[in-house]
């Protein structure tokens, strides 16, 4: 079991939100996330046994309560106001 923090974890409680769309989105110069970060991600994972063995997720929109959890309320807020409906990057 691999260990997070010093706590022994089961791999089939580990989960990995994954959908190919992910492989569209590219950064900006210099920036780190591209596709060929994901792809070298997965093979790793593959490579070690583990892609088979975690829980994996489709993407899906994000709920206001799942949001709430990691964001504060004002920076949801601002994003509410400034870019619903738009698409592009937030970094």
């Amino acid at each position: 079991m691999p260990k997070t923090h010093g706590i022994l974890v089961p791999m089939s409680d580990v989960g990995l939100l994954y959908d190919d769309v992910f492989l569209s989105h590219r950064g900006d110069f210099g920036h780190p996330e591209c596709p060929e970060r994901l792809t070298h991600a997965v093979a790793a994972l593959r490579a070690h046994g583990l892609w088979d063995r975690v829980q994996r997720r489709d993407g899906r929109p994000v709920t206001a309560e799942e949001a709430g959890k990691v964001h504060r309320v004002d920076y949801l807020e601002w994003l509410q106001r400034e870019v619903h409906g738009a698409s592009g990057m937030l970094d």
